[in-house]
């Protein structure tokens, strides 16, 4: 009798062990009732597809960001005198401007000087430029108008602004250069060199 309840316990504590995944102290295994795989190849298969998943979507994360145009933006001011209208009695010119360079590839800007608080002008211009790591040189023309007092005489009229400019860039936010500027109009030609400064991104 003490034989068979011993055999019945025993029977009874391997079955619970089976039961647990326990027995003879080998791992749980379970198994896909449609593909009868093991669970833990099906958790490493979902695992890698959801490392290329997160692959796949940070590589176009990266190529949407590198496909992103590359803008500069800056503006310039300063001022020159010109001797053009009476090289006896120069006029001094304050010079402003807006530019962009898209790209790296196409310069565009918007101009406004005024001349001793007598004439104005305001302009778009394109740029032919070339830039290096300390420097940029650029030729640009456009279309303007111009307005003001001129020989006791108002007027307004278009022109044709025109710069031609050096610039030093020490850094990527900062640069200081000269600039020829003039506008050809039927009024007045104004021709003058300018010191400017440039703040922003320039490179």
């Amino acid at each position: 009798m003490k034989y068979l309840n011993f055999i019945f316990a025993y029977y009874i504590l391997f079955g619970l062990s089976a039961f647990t995944g326990k027995a003879y102290g080998q791992e749980i295994r379970y198994f896909d009732p449609h593909g009868k795989r093991d669970v833990n190849s099906i958790l490493t298969e979902h695992r890698s597809i959801s490392r290329i998943n997160d692959n796949k979507f940070n590589n176009d994360t990266v190529e949407s960001t590198a496909n992103l145009p590359d803008i500069d933006l800056w503006y310039e001011g300063g001022g020159g005198l010109d001797f053009s209208s009476n090289p006896n009695d120069p006029k001094y010119i304050q010079y402003h401007s807006i530019a962009l360079n898209y790209d790296k590839k196409y310069l565009v800007s918007m101009r406004y000087t005024v001349q001793y608080n007598k004439i104005d002008e305001i302009g778009g211009l394109y740029h032919f430029h070339s830039t290096r790591r300390f420097g940029t040189i650029s030729a640009g023309a456009g279309i303007g108008v111009i307005w003001g007092v001129h020989d006791k005489d108002t007027f307004t009229t278009v022109g044709l602004p025109i710069e031609l400019k050096a610039f030093f860039t020490p850094v990527r936010y900062f640069g200081i250069g000269l600039g020829f500027i003039t506008n050809i109009n039927p009024e007045i030609i104004r021709t003058y060199v300018s010191f400017n400064i440039r703040l922003g991104k320039l490179f």
